[in-house]
């Protein structure tokens, strides 16, 4: 084996082992002795490569790893033209995929580079961060990563713990988790626009289950995306008109988080908002609107 693949080799194993290995372990991958690894290990650090040395394991680390990627000019046109379509419909406007866009142009042949940069530099690309930026990068690490997170999901007094399966984005520009969320004890989808705040649990892996069905929950979630357009609506309800909430036909999917006071808030998917607010008039003063603020000024009365 020549030191090249060899090199790549190495690369390729931390990748797929994010805990780490002992240079003995790696050794036995690349069937080469443990002090040519040390020496390789010493070269890919000095050449840039972000290495780890912890309790006697050697890893990447990921966050800062620049991974390599060898395309032709014509795959690098066709992600030209896919980021673009992203920085189009993408919300929040997201500045990696800004940065993505740069690298690629650079990597075209200089005949075409110099007409293809001016798609990198239109206006607005460069637009400040949203806040919710950081949400999508720490669901993006935590996926990349396999561990769980803690999600602030709308206006949810108290966070929920998830595991993410996959990340993706449907028809409509949106990105959406799918995961194990443990407070409803099931795997469900979770738009990522809606999750106020993220923060990530590096001690707590995910196990994605063997008859986890990727392909069956993607084209359930992209088939929702095709649904008629839906609003997000929040609501505090009395512990008495929680019971009928089942059977309404204003919703497309909700889901419930019980507050310390015996209420609930629900967050609900509307896709009949005539219908929802006959069935907010007749719960009177046992329900709140929270959100959308246009919705809440139609019924300011506070809950009972």
């Amino acid at each position: 084996m020549n030191r090249t693949y060899r090199l790549e080799l190495i690369e390729q194993i931390l990748l797929n082992h994010p805990d780490g290995l002992r240079a003995v372990e790696i050794s036995a991958l690349c069937d080469v002795d443990r002090r040519t690894i040390y020496r390789d290990l010493e070269y890919m650090q000095a050449k840039g490569l972000p290495l780890w040395q912890e309790h006697g394991k050697f890893g990447i680390a990921r966050e800062s790893y620049l991974a390599h990627l060898r395309i032709n000019a014509n795959e690098a046109a066709i992600l030209v033209w896919a980021v673009r379509f992203l920085s189009h419909h993408l919300k929040p406007r997201n500045p990696h995929v800004v940065s993505l866009l740069r690298k690629i142009v650079a990597a075209l042949p200089p005949e075409l580079n110099g007409t293809i940069a001016a798609l990198g530099n239109q206006p607005g690309l460069t637009s400040s961060p949203h806040p919710q930026i950081k949400v999508i990068e720490a669901m993006t690490a935590a996926w990349i990563e396999g561990i769980h997170t803690e999600i602030w999901y709308m206006n949810a007094a108290k966070p929920r713990i998830f595991g993410p399966y996959v990340i993706d984005i449907n028809a409509k520009g949106q990105l959406y988790a799918i995961g194990y969320d443990h407070q409803t004890e099931q795997i469900r989808p979770f738009k990522l626009h809606n999750i106020a705040r993220a923060r990530n649990l590096p001690d707590k892996p995910v196990t994605i289950p063997d008859n986890f069905d990727v392909a069956l929950y993607l084209k359930a979630a992209q088939a929702h995306a095709a649904e008629p357009a839906s609003e997000t609506v929040v609501l505090r309800l009395h512990p008495r008109i929680v019971r009928h909430i089942n059977g309404q036909k204003w919703y497309s999917h909700y889901h419930l988080e019980y507050l310390e006071n015996g209420h609930c808030l629900m967050v609900a998917e509307v896709v009949d908002g005539r219908e929802m607010e006959i069935w907010i008039q007749d719960a009177g003063r046992y329900v709140e609107v929270i959100a959308p603020q246009k919705l809440r000024k139609n019924f300011p009365a506070p809950i009972g």
